[in-house]
């Protein structure tokens, strides 16, 4: 798979959970530190701004707290999805030919997709299984329902 396509799949499947951490308290907090290199490439805009506000104790005590504010925006998925759906032949013009024969089973418009996808990387296939051996009857088992008939007479 080339790395376009590697990126238009991980932008179509980031997840904001995968780039933050819920601390104690129930809030949540930005972490970068354990993201790889692909969800990284999800991230389309980091904007950090330092601020210090000041607070007042019980003693009325005014003291400077530096708060660090963090927001980031990641690339939009829903291009990203739509890019793979195109690249997978999920949609066409109205004015296109179709990219199938009407008359081709539904089994080979599956194998095919499914195919499609194991090669994008989204499914994993199996090997078919082996069809079974055709049981062998004997040459002296008459087949089914001869075995009761009586030989026909001649009419004379």
């Amino acid at each position: 798979m080339g790395s376009h396509r590697v990126r238009q799949r991980m932008l179509g499947f980031s997840n904001i959970l995968d780039y933050m951490k819920i601390n104690a308290d129930g809030l949540p907090y930005c972490d970068f530190s354990a993201i790889t290199r692909d969800q990284a490439a999800a991230i389309q805009e980091v904007n950090i701004e330092v601020a210090t506000v000041y607070e007042y104790n019980a003693k009325g005590e005014r003291t400077a707290v530096p708060v660090r504010r963090v927001r980031f925006k990641l690339a939009d998925k829903r291009a990203a999805l739509i890019e793979m759906g195109k690249h997978l032949g999920m949609f066409r013009d109205q004015s296109e030919p179709l990219a199938f024969d009407p008359n081709e089973s539904i089994e080979d418009i599956r194998d095919e997709l499914l195919r499609d996808m194991a090669e994008a990387g989204l499914v994993k296939l199996l090997p078919a299984p082996k069809p079974p051996e055709p049981a062998s009857v004997p040459a002296s088992v008459p087949p089914a329902g001869v075995a009761n008939r009586k030989p026909d007479k001649a009419k004379h």
